[in-house]
């Protein structure tokens, strides 16, 4: 599967990304944990909108695996994945210190 990852977050034990494929599309987030004993948890979140067919998931996992992960993989079972479905509503941010 061709996907491009831009990561729009990065702490020292997560990332965050939008993916897109290759018409430019955004489809979905990634969120990726690097957790203690070495092993990634990350959650897909797939947008609604987008309507990714269920039967692409796998190959999404996949080149996921292999295209940002490569110190671990779901075949190791040290990569595992939560799939949600859901509607992107929008980016709040606070806005400083507001006084009424």
């Amino acid at each position: 599967m061709n996907l491009h990852a831009t990561r729009i977050l990065r702490t020292p034990h997560s990332e965050r990304f939008v993916l897109r494929k290759a018409d430019a599309q955004e489809f979905a987030a990634l969120e990726l944990h690097f957790l203690a004993d070495g092993s990634v948890a990350g959650t897909l979140i797939l947008f609604e909108e987008a309507r990714v067919p269920e039967s692409d998931i796998p190959a999404i996992l996949r080149a996921i695996d292999e295209d940002l992960l490569p110190e671990v993989s779901i075949a190791e079972q040290n990569l595992s994945f939560t799939v949600v479905v859901g509607k992107l509503v929008g980016s709040f941010v606070p806005h400083g210190d507001e006084k009424e």
